[in-house]
């Protein structure tokens, strides 16, 4: 077989493949639209399942869409969902799209993060000797399982950036960055710690969360930097996708 045929046989697999994406996504769309948006008008809501579907199609490239678990993709749709539906009602209360987009982020750092960092400590022998917040946190990671989560990665970050005094768990991160420096690249790089800490100083992700103040101006520059409005890949969500990628 020349390499010709071999392109040919690779690019119907990919077109079937992505038939097969799309179906996904509009499967995973119907079902949330029909939980959480009933009172939606027929014609909006296939409109909105389409623009949805389109946007999150080709925001993710064909290779790419496919590290994303359904998790993640219906937390994204979620959010979108909801963000459309309150701005056409023009409500008040954009939690619901907050806590659909913070889900999403925290299950890609699981996944593309974390889980490798608890691999990489099994061997050590670590302990928790220092009354330090990140400390406690990685402890609670590797030892109970807990979720790492996008508030507490950008406080290792910031530490890590500032070059503050680490502990043995701290090290270990770091050290683990020093291992899969393509994760370090991603998440240490300036551009990724600018809009880290936009958001993370936000507070969207913890008070205004928990106290249901969050308003319209505030929701739109943090969908900017979590998503871009699906047209500049420079957002939160696609550098923690790329992760698997690289």
């Amino acid at each position: 077989m020349n390499l010709k045929e071999e392109n040919k046989i690779l690019k119907k697999k990919l077109s079937l493949a992505s038939d097969f994406i799309n179906r996904e996504i509009k499967s995973h769309i119907k079902k949330i639209s029909k939980r959480d948006f009933s009172d939606l008008q027929k014609n909006s809501e296939e409109k909105l399942e389409d623009t949805i579907t389109k946007n999150i199609y080709n925001y993710f490239w064909d290779e790419l869409i496919f590290s994303l678990d359904k998790t993640i993709i219906e937390n994204i749709i979620s959010a979108e969902f909801f963000y459309n539906d309150l701005l056409e009602k023009n409500f008040l209360d954009w939690v619901s799209v907050v806590v659909s987009y913070q889900k999403a982020i925290d299950f890609l750092i699981e996944k593309n993060i974390t889980s490798l960092f608890r691999k990489f400590v099994k061997e050590k022998k670590l302990s928790l000797k220092k009354n330090n917040l990140d400390e406690k946190n990685l402890h609670q990671v590797v030892e109970s399982w807990y979720s790492l989560g996008f508030t507490r990665l950008f406080s290792l970050i910031k530490a890590i950036k500032q070059d503050r005094e680490l502990y043995d768990y701290g090290n270990a991160f770091r050290d683990f960055l020093e291992k899969y420096s393509y994760i370090k690249d991603i998440i240490l790089d300036d551009y990724f710690y600018k809009i880290s800490k936009t958001l993370a100083d936000s507070d969207l992700f913890w008070a205004k969360r928990h106290n249901s103040k969050i308003s319209l101006k505030e929701i739109k520059k943090a969908r900017i930097l979590i998503i871009w409005d699906f047209k500049d890949k420079n957002s939160l969500i696609y550098k923690l996708a790329l992760l698997w990628e690289v």
